[in-house]
């Protein structure tokens, strides 16, 4: 703002003389004033850091974002598509929401059974564990779908020999008719297990179409709630730009005014100055 400004009362200074004038330091300044109006969307001190362009470092993101500089910018600098430019500020930890999606469209998930268990065991939830991860908890939920998770672990194996009494050594048929009483026992948990199995195969196919169905439309969400923001930002940007231009002209046409009358004037006096010397001339005649 405070350049246009000043090209205003640049271009009054120089006078009527502006439009015809071949170039003087007036001039250059002017054409540089310009340049610092055409790049307002950048706050001052920041352009140096933008003209890296590519080479830009995780340090020179952080200060361009820190300082006020639109994401848009940044990203045009970088010369990366939105989806690219939002997971390399996810990976350098300068923004959050953002979640990494594998190439079926399913978000990844970083964390093993193990890790995730080793949290439970400290009293998180799930809800705690989904944000430590950086992901939310639907999110969390479907990993653990997809990796058949339960909410705790296992139970212990049972014990394959009852405990001896010290004073009593068994015998061989004892051990033998325990040995056979327990592969009953497993066996029919097998046959018990293979048939609640079948049973939970089927149920979780039916759940896992549902889980596809549900994400392919929550990551369309997302990629259009990417998208408006973006568009948002761009809308908010080019808004500016056309409040500043509408400022910039209505000076422009105060100046175009001052220098038309000025220009008026100047005809009116040269006018004058023409009578003057027709009479002039007519009196030196008469005097001749």
């Amino acid at each position: 703002m405070n350049a246009i400004i000043r090209v205003t009362n640049l271009i009054d200074q120089h006078g009527e003389t502006f439009v015809d004038c071949e170039g003087c330091h007036i001039c250059e300044e002017i054409k540089s004033l310009r340049k610092d109006i055409s790049n307002n969307n950048v706050p001052k001190g920041f352009k140096h850091i933008l003209a890296k362009g590519e080479d830009m470092t995780r340090s020179d993101i952080a200060t361009l974002i820190e300082g006020g500089v639109p994401k848009n910018e940044i990203r045009k600098a970088l010369k990366l598509h939105k989806d690219k430019f939002a997971q390399l500020l996810w990976n350098f930890g300068l923004e959050r929401g953002y979640e990494k999606k594998s190439v079926m469209g399913v978000v990844d998930v970083e964390i093993t059974a193990e890790e995730y268990y080793a949290l439970k065991e400290k009293g998180l939830k799930d809800a705690e564990i989904a944000l430590k991860k950086g992901v939310n908890e639907y999110t969390l939920r479907n990993w653990k779908y997809q990796n058949r998770i339960k909410a705790n672990k296992k139970a212990k194996r049972p014990k394959l020999m009852a405990k001896q009494d010290s004073e009593t050594k068994p015998t061989k048929e004892d051990q033998n008719a325990e040995y056979r009483q327990l592969i009953d026992e497993l066996s029919t948990a097998l046959n018990d297990e293979k048939k609640s199995g079948k049973e939970k195969d089927a149920l979780i196919e039916k759940l896992e179409a549902k889980v596809s169905e549900l994400e392919s439309i929550h990551a369309a969400c997302d990629d259009v709630e990417s998208e408006l923001t973006s568009l948002r930002e761009e809308r908010n940007n080019y808004r500016d730009q056309l409040l500043d231009t509408r400022h910039e002209l209505t000076q422009l046409d105060y100046s175009h005014e001052n220098i038309k009358k000025e220009n008026e004037k100047m005809i009116k006096s040269m006018a004058l100055y023409e009578t003057e010397n027709m009479a002039m001339r007519e009196l030196l005649r008469l005097w001749i």
